[in-house]
């Protein structure tokens, strides 16, 4: 099964949970068959899955990258103390991408969400002439190869992005930090209680 593309999906991958208020009856056959041909073309249900599997593992590396920066700069902490924590932080993201990833797979309805989401979307962007432009593409040998590759496209990006995530994890923890001092400096100080007997 081929896999769908990356810039086709962007869109459903970010959208999972959205309900769209347009009413399905509003839009043409027409256009419904051929948002319904342009899925089929660019590989359908498993395609997404495969997708989604990239999106999850990408996920899973992310969150590790992120609790790994958490204690690796904590002096506090011995070598063996932090090795026995990347271990356990390692085993606790397994397993709640693996329980986020099997929710998923038993709760979403592909073709559900085909109607009630992807076609209202497509719909309300593309014309018909458009939609029949895509399908064309898709069709071709390119259109095929970019299918194939954008998968490890978006892997490749992950990847990159998990380089960068320690240091834009420490700029936003020294962020947060300024922001706080900056707030209790602007609070208003409390007036020490005195003694009657004060002087």
């Amino acid at each position: 099964m081929k896999k769908i593309g990356l810039g086709f999906l962007a869109g459903l991958i970010m959208m999972v949970g959205v309900n769209f208020a347009l009413a399905q009856d509003s839009i043409s056959a027409e256009k419904t068959a051929l948002i319904k041909e342009l899925v089929e073309v660019t590989g359908g249900k498993q395609s997404f899955d495969d997708i989604m599997t990239s999106v999850f593992a990408g996920q899973r590396e992310h969150t590790k990258t992120m609790m790994d920066s958490l204690f690796a700069d904590d002096k506090m902490m011995s070598p063996a103390d932090k090795a026995m924590f990347a271990k356990m932080a390692q085993e606790s993201v397994e397993r709640a991408t693996a329980r986020a990833q099997e929710y998923f797979t038993k709760k979403f309805d592909f073709d559900r969400f085909v109607n009630d989401v992807f076609i209202p979307s497509y719909a309300k962007h593309f014309t018909a002439d458009e939609l029949r432009d895509m399908i064309a593409f898709y069709r071709t040998p390119t259109g095929q190869k970019t299918i194939k590759v954008e998968p490890q496209i978006m892997a490749e990006g992950m990847a990159a992005f998990s380089s960068i995530l320690p240091d834009f994890l420490e700029f936003m923890k020294k962020t947060v930090d300024d922001e706080m001092t900056a707030i209790k400096q602007k609070l208003p100080k409390k007036k020490s209680k005195r003694g009657p007997n004060h002087e």
